[in-house]
């Protein structure tokens, strides 16, 4: 799994997998709650630890923790990756700069309704709807908001332009420190509820793909400990994304529930950790793409190396069947399947990362 940096917070970006179980050590956990359609096999193992092991930073796809919403190849054969945790602090935080940024509205009455509207940076406008409780013309920890994004253009670092459409709601908001100060300690905690919100990201003037998100996630990140460590948590009751690829038409929908992840980094000394839990949904997987999803090892390893050095997931799908990776190292992961749910795995096999990368 390789790990890259989201300022000012912090993602870990699972290009494959990891995990582990099998034979011996962890015991399977039935869960009667769970039901999938999925059967797990030597011949897909790697298709459902690519889905389910970025799902978070995904919601997923090949990618990684929060839950990314998907990967789209593009024209030019790039992979683009949008990470649901990473888009909707963004999408949060730059509505908030803008709103700041302009003069204020008028309110004199204590938990009055506000409305601001503001231009974006080429076309169309964001309308902010506040319920501010102390009358001080900004969004303060346990306050609501809305934004209403109306064909709002707005220019990607990475190239291109996102086109933001629909409305989403805060509540939970919790507002604290600041995070331009180096080293502070600050955190920025809210949920965020998708109400039919959509947007089109283009390469230059093309359009390149459509998402839409529906659903509830819960976003906890910021830097603690007199800025030694950093910190991130994802919570997602129902979730579910839709990509759609243009103009191939090609669409994927996933989707999560009961999710949680967390990613701290320690910048004192560097080390990185991850865990996840939850249940994927994925179009891409055939039947009801249903997945369990658990961390019985957390990830463990430095945050400049590119994978992570210990640590085990569990992917189990329809009738016990199961895939585990077992991280041994940062040059290998041990790989195995338990197609028929015994408990005992049938496959194990030992592969280098690259050899993952490229199957």
């Amino acid at each position: 799994m390789k790990k890259t940096t989201l300022p000012p917070i912090v993602a870990a970006i699972l290009l494959t997998g990891c995990g582990g179980s099998g034979n011996g050590g962890d015991e399977e956990q039935e869960d009667p709650g769970f039901v999938s359609s999925v059967q797990i096999t030597r011949g897909n193992a790697i298709e459902v630890v690519a889905a389910a092991s970025g799902a978070g930073e995904v919601v997923l796809n090949l990618a990684d923790p929060l839950a990314l919403i998907g990967v789209v190849e593009q024209r030019d054969k790039v992979n683009r990756k949008i990470d649901i945790g990473k888009f909707s602090e963004r999408l949060i935080r730059d509505s908030l700069n803008r709103i700041d940024g302009q003069t204020a509205w008028q309110s004199n009455a204590i938990g009055v309704i506000v409305n601001n509207t503001i231009d974006c940076d080429t076309t169309g406008t964001i309308v902010f709807t506040a319920n501010d409780i102390n009358s001080n013309n900004r969004l303060d920890s346990g306050e609501t908001a809305g934004f209403t994004y109306n064909d709002c253009r707005t220019p990607l670092e990475e190239g291109g332009f996102i086109v933001s459409h629909g409305t989403v709601n805060l509540t939970d908001v919790v507002i604290e420190g600041d995070p331009s100060i180096e080293g502070s300690n600050w955190r920025l905690a809210f949920t965020a509820n998708y109400e039919t919100y959509s947007a089109d990201v283009h390469d230059d003037e093309d359009p390149v793909f459509i998402i839409e998100f529906d659903g509830d996630l819960g976003l906890d990140t910021g830097s603690a400990d007199t800025g030694v460590s950093r910190f991130r948590t994802t919570s997602i009751s129902d979730f579910t994304a839709g990509v759609t690829s243009v103009p191939d038409d090609i669409s994927r929908v996933r989707g999560l529930q009961n999710y949680s992840e967390q990613v701290i980094l320690n910048n004192s000394t560097g080390e990185i950790s991850r865990e996840f839990d939850g249940i994927l949904s994925d179009t891409s997987l055939g039947g009801d793409g249903r997945i369990k999803i658990e961390t019985p090892g957390i990830l463990r390893g430095l945050f400049d190396d590119e994978h992570y050095t210990e640590g085990k997931n569990r992917f189990t799908g329809a009738n016990g069947s199961s895939v585990t990776f077992t991280i041994i190292d940062e040059t290998l992961i041990r790989l195995e399947v338990d197609e028929d749910g015994d408990g005992i795995s049938e496959i194990v096999e030992d592969h280098t990362w690259d050899e993952l990368l490229e199957s």
